[in-house]
């Protein structure tokens, strides 16, 4: 049984996005330059999903708020698909962190995981992120 779980939310705030941000991000200018410069963040999964996705706009929030997340604390994030073995890397460091109880409610649950887990590097801390934004009118 899981003995410690935190219920509480707590909010990391508010920022502002603009439309050039997120039409650069649409482009492939943004996420690519993410990758380049959060090597630790982005991987080669992350690159295949953008690709695929990015023209829609699917990923921005959530990639946005990891690079935030990682200038505020130092802290890296999992983005997305974490929980699915075909992310390796991804997969391999969100089992070093939940553990196997964890594991076991995500499999069993059959439900996604939050938008992002966010973890001390050093692997001593974690905690789940969901990101809400909203979407932004492109003409």
């Amino acid at each position: 049984m899981i003995e410690h779980m935190h219920t509480r939310f707590k909010s990391f705030g508010v920022f502002p996005v603009t439309k050039e941000q997120y039409e650069r991000y649409r482009s492939g200018g943004l996420w690519q330059q993410w990758l380049k410069d959060y090597p630790n963040i982005f991987d080669k999964d992350d690159q295949k999903v953008a690709q695929k996705n990015a023209h829609r706009g699917v990923g921005f929030y959530e990639s946005l708020a990891a690079v935030l997340i990682y200038h505020t604390t130092g802290h890296l994030s999992l983005v997305d698909y974490y929980q699915y073995g075909t992310h390796v890397r991804k997969n391999g460091v969100f089992r070093k962190l939940v553990g196997s109880e964890v594991m076991d409610v995500v499999r069993q649950t059959r439900t996604y995981c939050p938008d992002l887990l966010v973890y001390k590097v050093d692997l001593s801390d974690w905690y789940f992120v969901e990101v809400k934004g909203h979407r932004i009118a492109c003409e």
